[in-house]
């Protein structure tokens, strides 16, 4: 895959985390509360934390989308060395906040990616054998800003 890489619309995929899917499982039980007991006030707070878990899952999915990777450079390491990919990415006109990089699932780097300006992130991975060394999928992935919903891209 070539670089400058751009994460679109296309390539990020959701899910809801478990505190999302007991949040969904809460609003449930107090939707069949409210139906059962007919309370108005129930059903205002059920379709009001309803609508808000909507407005997570909407800032959840663009504070990945348009993310770009300019490039991703490392220094020669010996072998069973931590190797540092420096990955450079840049935001056009949105801060995001907490964005997770990861490489193989192991190593993470949390940062926050400001707006229009690159930023230089650093990811270790560990190298286990002499020679050329490609690193496994690197993910970026983010749970901002209520920790209802999984979002995550894979760069390279």
């Amino acid at each position: 895959m070539s670089l400058p890489v751009t994460i679109t619309r296309h390539r990020t995929y959701m899910l809801p985390t478990r505190h999302g899917m007991l949040f969904f499982l809460a609003l449930l039980a107090m939707l069949v509360g409210s139906i059962n007991y007919n309370n108005n006030l129930g059903f205002l707070l059920v379709f009001l934390l309803g609508a808000m878990s909507l407005v997570s899952m909407l800032h959840t999915h663009h504070n990945l989308v348009g993310l770009r990777v300019l490039s991703v450079s490392a220094k020669p390491v010996f072998a069973g060395e931590a190797a540092m990919f420096d990955f450079q990415i840049y935001s056009e006109n949105v801060l995001r906040p907490a964005l997770v990089f990861s490489i193989e699932k192991t190593h993470r780097t949390t940062e926050d990616v400001a707006a229009g300006a690159v930023t230089r992130i650093p990811v270790r991975a560990t190298t286990r054998q002499r020679g050329v060394f490609s690193p496994g999928p690197v993910t970026v992935h983010t749970r901002f800003p209520l920790g209802l919903f999984y979002t995550w891209s894979t760069l390279l």
